[in-house]
Order: structure tokens, then C-alpha cells, then sequence
């Protein structure tokens, strides 16, 4: 099954929001919409 795609903008971004504004990766995804596991597999 193939998920949503999102592009390289939008991944820097929500990376970003965890590693250098040092919020939780709950609270990020959340406010984005996606799933956690997806902001886990977009920092690498």
C-alpha cells in the first residue's frame, strides 16, 4: 500500500521543528497531521 508523499520542503521543515526548535516528536506531528513513525522515518 503506498502512503501520502510528501516533498523534500516539507520533510526539512518537520525535521527542523524536532531537531533544532527541540520540540517532541508527538507534538509536531500532531500539529502537522501525519502519523509520528512518518516524522521518525523523514529525520532518517
Amino acid at each position: 500500500m503506498s502512503g501520502k508523499r510528501y516533498d523534500k520542503e516539507f520533510k526539512m521543515y518537520a525535521v527542523k521543528m524536532v531537531t533544532e526548535d527541540g520540540r517532541k516528536v508527538a507534538e509536531v506531528a500532531r500539529e502537522l497531521d501525519i502519523v509520528h513513525q512518518t516524522l521518525h522515518k523523514m529525520g532518517g
